[in-house]
């Protein structure tokens, strides 16, 4: 079985309504998304949830390629535990480097 990266659809205007081409099913996450962020390459997004837990994901492939637990100083064993409130890639094409913000401030 072959996957063919779809072509998307050119958009012209602000007001051009976006289509979706496909869908990854699940997300993997045990809590609602909250944050989700496409990297400039086109090729890798990252989507955040309300238990902290952050991935990252490979468009062409549809799988997550990182699981990212933001770690916290409280006692939770090392794992955040709080929404993530915003998702920023840098901006470099050639670099993967995913800021990440939560509720506590973190």
């Amino acid at each position: 079985q072959t996957h063919e990266k779809p072509n998307p659809a050119k958009v012209t205007a602000l007001t051009t309504p976006a289509k979706v081409t496909s869908t990854f099913g699940k997300s993997g996450h045990k809590l609602p998304v909250t944050k989700m962020a496409f990297h400039e390459s086109g090729i890798f997004f990252a989507t955040g949830s309300v238990d902290g837990l952050v991935k990252v994901w490979d468009v062409r492939h549809g799988y997550a390629t990182h699981a990212l637990y933001p770690t916290v100083s409280s006692g939770s064993g090392g794992r955040g535990r709080y929404a993530v409130t915003c998702l920023s890639w840098r901006s470099n094409a050639t670099c993967l480097i995913l800021a990440i913000g939560r509720e506590d401030g973190s």
